[in-house]
């Protein structure tokens, strides 16, 4: 009974010091609420991330698919195309256009700064053309244009935003096609990010011409019988050949972006595994401090009450 009573005696007497210890005690048990909450939000970041890394996965691989078979739309005419006299060309450009091709949405990595990097050192090495002409911006993609518009506004001349909102179709690159190639240019450079494999995402450049200076060079189909007129007919096979290049332009772009997001959060899932792993731990040291503390003040309350 008596030791009853000095126990008692001793968690009162313990109580009471934790009472009068309120604010040291409060400040602990919001540190300990604090990191648990930070617990549950990095648990929640971990499964969202993981969650986008899957379906990354997924739009990659059908992705993938696109851009491989998108390229049977340029082999054909590339063989053909190809013999063109480019240097002539080049000489006598006057207007030139740098078309760049970045994603619609973020969290896909660097890519796209990284695209936008190059076309900047390009425009930064030679704003204008060879005849003094500035070189202009068509700009195809949200951050894209979210980058280039910031700095480079007044060289701007079309942006075409959310076309990657949904999955592009060869019809809707012969829509951008009538678009870009109603701007007048001799010249242009198409920037993309041309999908090799999962590691390795290349930016490219692609050099095209305006189908009226190509058109000077039809007598090229002169061994050819041809209707209505040889001019024509060149016109408007560079006009299909400059749809396919741009249609392989943007989905590989786009395979390379739903890469480039796989891989990204996939690394941000690790990370926040980490971060929960480091605040389990804190979490529990912190609990267990503050449990030998309580345990220690009881102690020498009973201590002291001998």
């Amino acid at each position: 009974l008596t030791k009853r009573i000095l126990t008692n005696s001793a968690f009162a007497f313990g109580v009471s010091q934790y009472a009068a210890a309120t604010p040291a005690m409060q400040i602990r048990f919001a540190s300990l609420k604090k990191i648990k909450q930070r617990i549950v939000a990095s648990k929640n970041i971990k499964q969202i991330t993981t969650a986008m890394k899957n379906v990354a996965s997924a739009k990659m691989k059908q992705a993938e698919v696109e851009a491989k078979a998108s390229t049977n739309y340029v082999m054909g005419l590339n063989t053909f195309l190809n013999s063109l006299p480019k240097e002539e060309l080049e000489k006598k450009a006057g207007k030139h256009i740098y078309l760049t091709i970045t994603s619609d949405r973020g969290l896909c990595g660097a890519i796209n700064s990284t695209l936008v990097r190059l076309v900047l050192g390009e425009l930064k090495k030679s704003p204008t053309s060879p005849s003094g002409e500035p070189r202009t911006l068509v700009i195809l993609g949200g951050k894209g244009k979210d980058q280039l518009t910031r700095t480079h506004s007044k060289v701007t001349r079309v942006v075409f935003d959310e076309v990657q909102k949904k999955n592009v179709t060869f019809a809707q690159a012969c829509a951008l096609t009538d678009e870009i190639l109603g701007q007048d240019f001799d010249t242009l450079s198409i920037f993309y990010t041309k999908f090799i494999n999962t590691g390795n995402l290349l930016p490219s450049t692609l050099d095209m011409y305006s189908p009226k200076k190509v058109e000077e060079f039809s007598s090229s189909l002169n061994d050819y019988e041809v209707e209505p007129d040889s001019e024509e007919v060149m016109q408007a096979l560079y006009t299909f050949y400059f749809a396919s290049n741009l249609y392989h332009c943007i989905t590989t772009t786009i395979a390379s972006e739903q890469a480039s997001r796989m891989i990204a959060m996939d690394g941000a899932s690790r990370n926040a595994k980490e971060m929960i792993q480091k605040l389990t731990l804190l979490f529990n040291r912190t609990r267990q401090a503050i449990i030998t503390r309580q345990l220690i003040e009881i102690t020498s309350a009973a201590e002291s009450l001998k």
